[in-house]
């Protein structure tokens, strides 16, 4: 068996025995999050580098591995990297899944092509074969919420323990909201759907937030997927990550959302959560990924 189809494999062995939502105990560990890569191999170099020396550090990624590639290959070495580094430390890295780790997405943004130049179809297949596999939102015990687009419209926090993992949109409302979802700094919930194209999908302002929030235990939601958004909403509350070259420029200064987020986040940023209780950005570090010393 070629070497990345033993990857594939034994990665997806281990997604197949963590539930599509996490509850964890962080004990007396850090937590460094790790927004949207996109295919960005500088930045996952320089993460690779930080697991190595931070022995005693959890880390989660948010989704979106993969496509937007600025030099073809970079995607395919992005995600084997991660992948690897889940292999190497299974009970301290979780990757959760994003909505390009679906192959109606990544089949027509960048990864199909990538992998069929290197490979072949049937790689192509079980990369998402692995992808479905993947969990969808990780809670910690400390308040804090992770996943990569946005909060599902459930109506009790059973609903979220007993979300299935999904291989394709539809198939589950609450795993298409949480893979899709948008929000707004607005005060009122928009409750109308996102202009992503995707059914049952929402943008949503404060109230909704606020509501779905007291309904998961928890403070604070960092997440990615939504580069206009890319700092702290909501009194410090969402904060979205992105750590990838692409988006490295936002958001823009001129943009009208610009002053609402507290604080913006410039560069290709990751976030550190101290092993206490979180309850708005200001208890989190920020740091760009290149620039991270411990």
């Amino acid at each position: 068996m070629p070497e990345i189809l033993k990857t594939l494999e034994n990665v997806k062995k281990l997604f197949e025995k963590e539930p599509a939502f996490i509850e964890l105990d962080p004990g007396n560990k850090e937590i460094i999050v790790v927004g949207d890569l996109h295919s960005d191999l500088e930045a996952t170099n320089a993460i690779v580098k930080i697991i190595s020396e931070q022995k005693n550090t959890i880390f989660v990624f948010l989704g979106d591995y993969i496509d937007r590639q600025i030099k073809e290959g970079d995607g395919v070495k992005t995600i084997l990297k991660v992948f690897e580094l889940k292999q190497k430390c299974p009970d301290r890295v979780f990757l959760l899944r994003g909505n390009h780790e679906f192959a109606e997405v990544n089949g027509s943004s960048g990864f199909r092509e990538e992998v069929f130049t290197f490979y072949d179809e049937k790689t192509w297949n079980k990369f998402n074969g692995v992808f479905d596999e993947m969990p969808l939102a990780l809670r910690t015990t400390t308040g804090v919420l992770m996943l990569h687009g946005g909060l599902p419209d459930i109506s009790s926090y059973e609903e979220m323990k007993n979300l299935p993992k999904v291989t394709q949109s539809e198939e589950n409302k609450f795993a298409d909201q949480i893979v899709w979802n948008d929000c707004l700094p607005r005060k009122r919930a928009i409750l109308a759907v996102a202009d992503r194209g995707i059914p049952n999908t929402l943008t949503y302002g404060q109230d909704f937030f606020e509501e779905k929030m007291k309904i998961l235990k928890s403070n604070v939601l960092i997440r990615g997927h939504q580069a206009d958004m890319k700092g702290a909403i909501f009194d410090g509350r969402c904060i979205t990550l992105l750590t990838c070259k692409i988006y490295e420029k936002f958001p823009y200064t001129h943009s009208k959302y610009y002053k609402l987020l507290t604080p913006p986040l410039n560069g290709r940023p990751i976030a550190v959560i101290p092993p206490r209780i979180i309850n708005t950005a200001k208890d989190l570090k920020f740091y760009d990924v290149l620039k991270y010393k411990n």
